[in-house]
């Protein structure tokens, strides 16, 4: 079994390591939001957003609420901040914390706040200037549930309530075109965990780990508009592997395999862009069951296509005394951030019950498609 364990994880790292090359792939698609799926803190940022099946902390329900169930602590917070060097107005801060009830359930709860600073709208006062709106902000309040079910595995599920202010714009005619949006998700996950021997005893874990997220309604900007904006809606699967060396090294392999369950949007000239001729393109009236499943198979180029919109990330994350840590992580091409072959690495401290943590990444920009016009 602790063979099959080893051989499946390093397949799987190979696998994300082949896979995360260069795509000139251009394919556009179509949700709000695209904050929710920012990593929220440096110690998974370091590993380059891997994190679901790592070992768990409060910062965990981002990637797997089921996490927090087989977590070794009682209790954790977290409190995250990352400014824009290029604008004090725009930041993003995460807070989060989890606590055990008994031995086998875990209540966590978790608070995100993304301010995107100031946008000139393209409405023109009498003296022709752009409008500014006013702050733009997203916030995002979790609470998750996880539960375990014998020894090695748990289940997970949170609600999250989001709120999207993008300014409050009126048109010249006074009536507003656009304002802020509500929407509510919910996140499920499943979580295991195997700890076995390979040369003293349990000095080797195996950990799994599904999760979908960011599962919900649409938010919806224009009064005039029925049809609304999905949520950037997530599947993920993460296999890690962490080996104690010694009592003071220990070391962790991990590798997350996610795909957005957004449509993609097909040629405007093409007959799938608007099948009913009632002069919406059908991608914005999908529901969002519709949408989730279309979301397999609607590529233009098939399966090939979807694969390619699969997210390969891996990291390796190395401790000392428990106390010290260095990470490293890759990724191949993000289509949310569009972005390519992203390296990041971080470091952490732990001073009694503080854990410091920091971490840096080095991203290529991939081509910006070209815009895609919207028939409303």
């Amino acid at each position: 079994m602790k063979k099959l364990y080893t051989f499946s994880l390093f397949s799987l790292l190979a696998a994300a390591s082949v896979s995360a090359q260069s795509s000139t792939d251009t394919t556009q698609y179509t949700f709000a939001m695209p904050s929710l799926r920012l990593t929220p803190d440096a110690r998974f940022s370091g590993l380059c957003n891997v994190g679901i099946a790592m070992p768990s902390d409060a910062n965990s329900m981002h990637f797997n609420p089921a996490n927090l169930a087989l977590s070794d602590q009682k209790f954790n917070i977290g409190l995250s901040y990352a400014p824009d060097l290029q604008s004090i107005d725009q930041f993003f801060n995460y807070f989060s914390l989890f606590g055990k009830l008994g031995e086998k359930t875990a209540l966590g709860g978790s608070l995100r706040f993304n301010s995107l600073g100031q946008v000139d709208s393209a409405v023109q006062d009498q003296s022709n200037n752009l409008i500014k709106s006013q702050l733009n902000r997203e916030i995002a309040l979790n609470i998750a549930l996880s539960r375990r079910v014998g020894k090695n595995l748990s289940f997970g599920a949170a609600v999250k309530y989001v709120h999207s202010n993008l300014g409050s714009l009126r048109d010249s005619t006074g009536q507003i075109f656009l304002r802020p949006a509500n929407a509510l998700a919910l996140d499920l996950s499943a979580a295991f965990v195997k700890r076995f021997k390979l040369m003293v005893e349990d000095d080797a874990q195996f950990r799994a780990g599904l999760s979908l997220t960011n599962i919900g309604t649409k938010l919806n900007y224009e009064p005039t508009n029925t049809n609304g904006a999905l949520l950037p809606a997530n599947a993920g699967l993460g296999l890690g592997f962490t080996y104690a060396i010694t009592k003071d090294h220990h070391i962790t392999l991990a590798t997350d395999f996610n795909k957005l369950m957004v449509p993609s949007i097909p040629d405007p000239n093409s007959p799938d862009y608007d099948a009913n001729g009632n002069g919406v393109a059908d991608f914005l009236e999908q529901s969002v069951p519709e949408a989730l499943l279309s979301s397999f198979n609607d590529h233009p180029e098939g399966a090939a296509g979807e694969i390619k919109e699969l997210i390969y990330s891996v990291g390796i994350e190395y401790m000392f005394r428990r106390r010290y840590s260095f990470r490293f992580g890759h990724q191949g091409r993000d289509i949310i951030a569009n972005l390519e072959n992203r390296l990041a690495a971080g470091i952490g401290a732990r001073f009694g019950v503080f854990q410091i943590y920091g971490s840096f990444a080095r991203d290529n920009s991939l081509p910006t498609p070209a815009p895609v016009e919207r028939t409303k």
